[in-house]
């Protein structure tokens, strides 16, 4: 067997030097999609927060006799993305308000719409408007002879969850509810404090096991073919 000069052993070296760099690219071409493509599909439930930092109901009388007397909602919705490497694409968020008659009695009161919005990484965004009840309810007849009013506020609607501004996940459901406290005299919320609402975002259970399978999948993969280079 003939003996290898410097010339050769030094073509050897800088020949497994490049297949290790070319390993490394394929290996890092392979695994950045998969990452990116995963941690939109593992989005966690904290990267959203919601909140309420003012909600009144209010009866606003009028001098025009052809016009009654009406009582408005007025709100102001936070919403908050704590994703540091996201941005949101939220759809047409419905709120529904509504209030305990009863333990078991729920009255609803008003519907509204938010429009579809873009939420930029770790930006803060806030909805305020007023919203009128439904014809035949005023905040007078809600409030008469109780100690407090317990008002009900719910959410419903779509996000979209973006990276990068190329990719992009599927549209996820988001729900959202909380219970506001109100003074009968006022109509102002009790706590001092903003109103967090509790919410969950729908995540599909095949899109998450085909993730982690996708994933381990191409790791192997990618990793035979590292030892394949490098061991050549």
């Amino acid at each position: 067997m003939a003996e290898l000069d410097d010339r050769d052993l030094d073509f050897i070296c800088a020949a497994a030097e490049a297949t290790k760099t070319v390993s490394s690219c394929i290996a890092f071409c392979t695994l950045t999609p998969l990452w990116i493509w995963l941690t939109l599909y593992m989005v966690n439930q904290s990267s959203v927060s919601l909140s309420l930092e003012d909600f009144t109901i209010a009866d606003v009388q009028t001098s025009n006799v052809s016009a009654p007397n009406q009582t408005f909602i007025y709100f102001k919705l936070h919403l908050e993305n704590k994703k540091d490497v996201m941005s949101l694409d939220y759809g047409n968020l419905s709120l529904s308000f509504s209030y305990y008659r009863g333990s078991d009695d729920i009255v609803q009161l008003a519907n509204y719409t938010i429009q579809k919005f873009h939420q930029g990484i770790s930006k803060k965004t806030n909805q305020q408007t007023s919203v009128m009840l439904n014809p035949g309810i005023s905040w007078r007849e809600i409030s008469k002879n109780a100690t407090s009013v317990i008002s009900r506020v719910d959410l419903a609607g779509v996000v979209r969850f973006s990276q990068l501004h190329y990719f992009k996940s599927k549209k996820r459901k988001i729900m959202a509810w909380a219970k506001v406290e109100l003074d009968p005299v006022s109509g102002n919320r009790m706590s001092k404090k903003a109103v967090r609402l509790k919410h969950t975002i729908k995540h599909h259970p095949f899109i998450m096991y085909s993730s982690f399978f996708f994933f381990d999948h191409h790791r192997s993969v990618v990793h035979r073919q590292f030892e394949e280079f490098v061991f050549i």
